[in-house]
């Protein structure tokens, strides 16, 4: 069927017979900027625009990818759609994998009542109040543009819009000629109903994850829904764009997310490529008045799509705000980070790049230009808001001037010259296009985000002069062909791209840093010059001078590389400061052998056409390094050399001196070496040397001969127990003359200034047996299991398993005791030690064998003095430790040790008493003392031998030595309440100037 002209006409007339429905101007300022489409039909380029149109939703139909048809079925979803005008569930995936399942597990979409729950109320409001204002606005257009009505009803035509004196209704229908069957009962026929042949249908899974019948699901259903402007797209532009303001870090994400949003209508053959463009155009004009807190959109009485009657916000901006902080606190608290830490991106700039070609490609569907393309650009009013978040350091003119210098050409379908056909956020939001004039930005750290930290990606072009000035730090990455004079004022400029064609001054404050090429350089007087990220090179083309009191900031690497300033000019030094420093060590001690930077030449500068002048006299850099500049006619060359301080004249104590002596003995290349090269603070050295000193081994040792004690003490308290003494009452025995214990114990041994301190701590269960034989003997055997921990701090702690046997006995001569006993231990030692200092890392595991022998006599006299039985004795002990061989499993810093042993002979002098005393008719206390002198008798100190991995010399680290003397310590108190119960309370403990060992025992007694 045709429809000339004069059947326009004729619906225009007979339209006009019926009632007329007045318009509010808000809808109508939206409706009227795409109100060239009208006219498109009258020239051969309008009617060429047309062509191409339904040519290219055909061509992008035909040819998608699966995945873009998957795509368009899963954006379809109806349910899907209604639910995320209230909580932006269906294009959050835009957030990324982490961020969008923290949001999806904080909202939903109920797909029988078309409903969802939304995380916070603010959130909801806004997104619902925005969505149902651009769709008002799109639904008018779309009905307007159809048939001039108000609703599709041509009883009910719109007042107060007119089209242009050659503007016509139903476009697509004048040009495409629909059939009667297949038309849109509206006007301006989808394509699948002008070109149902060539559209093709396809299934798919829908957001609920249902099998979904393209043709029968989708294309039937928009037989009676005009085509032009898209509201499946506004919904999609209107709810990434929010999204993007709240989340600018994600800005470019959220963008392409609705332009994909948009496509999957073209993909599914229900919209033409002008549909998507004048849907982005209305809601990007609709929004920005929304944000602007245009009057016409605050406390507006509307509908929602759904039949909801809806009073918008009367404060648009507090409104965002405060689903802002809503939303970004959600996704903050998920990712237990900031937002910018919780975004993975892993896209090549190729595919960076890839993807903006793409979403520019959106803006025209590579539509031929109708119009002049060489005009000017415009920004319209008030669009600098949508940059708002986005570049918060910007001043509104600055955002203008971003929106101006990145906007498409002019002369495309639908530029009706306001310039909302033109703007491209998503070039925008990669920075500025041109600088143009004075272009003065300023960034303030201390604020955070942007405004600490931006990038420009943008090719700049322009004459003008550009400053930055702040303490925030800017890069540029792009392929600059500017052309005026660059200023650093403040803060960091880092040029990471081409900017060759450009002077940069850098003022006092200022840093200039990259990897890029700059025109020419002058670095004034307290000005930064720092090339590289971390080490690289900065290419100048033209000459480099540095002013005196200038600064040039060297990085370099232990592998030999350094930072470079190569120029294609003349360099000038003017008596500029050269500080040096180290960049990423990375962690040599992963490596048995690195190369050494010792005596290596490192080219700093290099000046094509010539050098001249010379930096000051450089600072010492290094405890253990000399460093020296060399000067030829192109260049400026660094040296590192050994100096005559050693790793020992550091060291204040004697393990410090052993482990620093060990050092000094390695060749150059050795990793720990080479990692101790470069180190500054005296103390970080010593507190390495306490690292590699490996003196857990040592405190190993002292804990076994210190342990030992609790079980011949345990013996000790056995045998006078079993002689009816009311002492150790938790030693559980039964009548046979078995007996447990549950033993209890910690310990803390005092650092020294040789030696770090540490803690112990031993637990596990003894038992045994004993019987009295005649003439006053008794005997027995024990053998327990228990289990200690040592621990000394800086990452370091060790584990015993250990496992005893033993017997023991005693004579009782009258009043004379003689107890003696002896025991054999086997320790199943694991240990743990981690190194690290600066980017140096090792963590080192050890596992090792070791007994502990000892035999031990005691001698004491009993006697009775007012109710009180007093035992003065004398107990005197050997002790005697041996370990097998220690190999530590790990990096170059792992410990070896051969087999070794050590010993100690200790005697106690001292009382014991115990006394009954009646509290009550049927109560009565025991109290229980020990106290005693304990004496080392030979050598107090605790050694280990040991030598790192990749070295040839011993060196002897002592633990804290055992105190030549100390108390030994027992108070007890039993409260018998009847003969078969009592409460008991048992305190025992080693004590002295470097050790305390601690033993605590509550408990009830109930025989039965």
């Amino acid at each position: 069927m045709f429809i000339s002209r004069k059947e326009c006409l004729l619906m225009l007339v007979l339209g006009a017979l019926a009632p007329a429905y007045a318009v509010e101007e808000r809808i109508i300022n939206a409706t009227e900027l795409i109100i060239s489409f009208s006219q498109l039909n009258n020239t051969d380029a309008g009617k060429n625009i047309l062509s191409q149109n339904i040519a290219t939703v055909i061509s992008i139909n035909n040819s998608s990818t699966e995945e873009l048809r998957q795509q368009a079925i899963y954006d379809n979803t109806i349910a899907a759609l209604f639910g995320s005008m209230s909580n932006g569930l269906l294009v959050s995936d835009a957030l990324g994998e982490t961020m969008s399942q923290i949001f999806a597990k904080n909202n939903s979409i109920n797909e029988n009542m078309y409903s969802a729950s939304t995380f916070s109320s603010s959130f909801e409001k806004l997104l619902f109040e925005a969505n149902t204002l651009t769709q008002e606005n799109t639904t008018f257009a779309k009905n307007f543009y159809a048939n001039g009505s108000i609703d599709g009803d041509l009883n009910n035509l719109a007042t107060d819009i007119t089209l242009p004196e050659d503007g016509f209704y139903n476009i697509y229908d004048i040009a495409y000629q629909p059939d009667n069957e297949h038309k849109n009962t509206v006007g301006n026929s989808r394509p699948v109903q002008v070109s149902a042949d060539n559209i093709e249908s396809f299934d798919g899974i829908d957001f609920f994850g249902h099998v979904v019948d393209g043709q029968n699901d989708i294309l039937s259903t928009v037989v009676s829904n005009a085509a032009f402007p898209s509201g499946h797209s506004t919904f999609g532009f209107t709810t990434t764009l929010l999204f993007a303001e709240m989340i600018p870090e994600l800005f470019q994400a959220f963008l392409y997310r609705g332009a994909e949003y948009a496509n999957s209508r073209v993909v599914l053959g229900v919209h033409y490529p002008l549909d998507v463009i004048g849907a982005r155009i209305m809601t990007l004009y609709t929004l920005t008045q929304i944000l602007n807190n245009n009057p016409d959109y605050l406390n507006q009485d509307t509908v929602s799509l759904l039949g909801q009657t809806v009073t918008t916000s009367n404060d648009f901006q507090s409104l965002i705000a405060d689903a802002q902080l809503d939303l970004r606190s959600l996704l903050e608290m998920g990712c237990n980070s900031t937002i910018a830490d919780c975004i993975v991106d892993n896209s090549t700039a190729d595919e960076l790049q890839k993807k903006k070609e793409q979403y520019t490609w959106s803006l025209t569907y590579g539509l031929s230009a109708i119009g002049p393309t060489d005009l000017a650009p415009v920004v319209p009013e008030g669009a600098e808001i949508l940059l708002a978040t986005r570049f918060p350091y910007l001043t509104n003119e600055q955002r203008r001037d971003v929106l101006a210098t990145t906007e498409i050409e002019s002369g495309h379908a639908l530029d009706d010259g306001s310039g909302w056909a033109r703007l491209n956020l998503y070039a925008a939001v990669d920075g500025y296009g041109a600088f143009n004039g004075d272009i003065h930005i300023i960034m303030d750290s201390s604020k955070g985000g942007f405004n600490a930290y931006d990038v420009w990606v943008n090719d700049i072009t322009g004459d003008g002069h550009f400053i930055k000035d702040g303490s925030g730090a800017l890069e540029l990455t792009g392929n600059n062909s500017f052309s005026g004079t660059t200023t650093v004022m403040e803060g960091g400029l880092i040029i990471n791209g081409y900017h060759g064609n450009s002077l940069v001054n850098v003022q006092d404050n200022g840093i200039l840093s990259g990897t890029g090429t700059i025109g020419a350089l002058n670095v004034e007087k307290g000005a930064v010059i720092a090339p590289g990220n971390s080490i690289g090179t900065l290419s100048v083309k033209g000459d480099v001078i540095f002013d005196e009191g200038a600064f040039y900031l060297m990085q370099y690497s232990l592998d030999g590389g350094s930072d470079l300033i190569q120029s294609d000019g003349m360099a000038q030094i003017n008596n500029a400061d050269l500080i040096i420093s180290l960049s990423e060590w990375g962690n040599l001690l992963q490596y048995n052998n690195v190369n050494s930077f010792l005596n290596q030449e490192m080219t700093i500068l290099t000046a094509l056409k010539g050098l001249s002048g010379e930096f000051n006299q450089l600072e010492p850099y290094s405890l253990f390094l000399d460093s020296s500049l060399n000067y030829t006619e192109n260049s400026v060359i660094l040296n590192f050399k050994r100096n005559d301080v050693l790793f020992t004249d550091i060291a204040l104590t004697k393990n410090e001196r052993s482990i620093a002596s060990a050092i000094d003995s390695m060749a150059a290349g050795h990793p720990i070496y080479e990692s101790m090269l470069i180190l500054t603070n005296e103390n970080e050295v010593r507190d390495i040397y306490h690292q590699l000193s490996g003196q857990i081994y040592a405190d190993i040792t002292s804990a076994m001969i210190n342990d030992s004690y609790y079980l011949r003490d345990t013996l000790n308290q056995r045998l006078l127990q079993s002689s009816g003494r009311n002492v150790a009452p938790d030693i559980k025995v039964n009548s046979s003359g078995a007996w447990a214990k549950i033993h209890r114990a910690w310990g803390h041994a005092s650092g020294t200034s040789n030696s770090r301190g540490y803690r112990t701590s031993n637990y596990g269960v003894l038992l045994g047996i004993d019987s009295v034989f005649d003439h006053g003997w008794q005997g027995g055997i024990v053998t327990g299991y228990t289990q200690a921990t040592v621990d000394n701090g800086y990452r370091t702690n060790a584990e015993a398993h250990q496992y005893h046997i033993g017997v023991y006995g005693s004579k009782n001569c009258d009043n004379l005791m003689i107890r003696s006993g002896t025991t054999y231990s086997l320790y199943n030692i694991d240990t743990q030690r981690s190194i690290q200092y600066y980017e140096q890392q090792d963590y080192l595991t050890g596992n090792y064998s070791a007994n502990v022998s000892q035999i031990f006599i005691e001698v004491a006299q009993k006697t009775t003095f007012n109710n009180v039985n007093i035992e003065p004795f004398f107990n005197l002990a050997y002790v005697n430790m041996r370990s097998a061989d220690i190999n530590e499993v790990g990096g170059i810093t792992a410990l070896h040790a051969n087999k070794q042993s050590a010993d100690a002979k200790i005697s106690i002098l001292g009382l014991r008493t115990e006394t009954e005393l009646p509290i009550g008719q049927s109560l009565y206390l025991n109290l229980h003392n020990k106290l005693g002198w304990q004496h080392q008798l030979d050598n107090v100190n605790r050694d280990m031998s040991l030598v790192l991995k990749g070295s040839n010399q011993h060196f002897t680290v002592s633990s804290v030595p055992a105190s030549r003397n100390g108390a030994v310590v027992n108070v007890g108190a039993d409260l018998f309440m009847s003969k078969n119960a009592k409460i008991y309370l048992d305190y025992s403990g080693s004590l002295s100037s470097n050790y305390q060992d601690n033993n605590v025992a509550l408990g009830v007694n109930w025989t039965f």
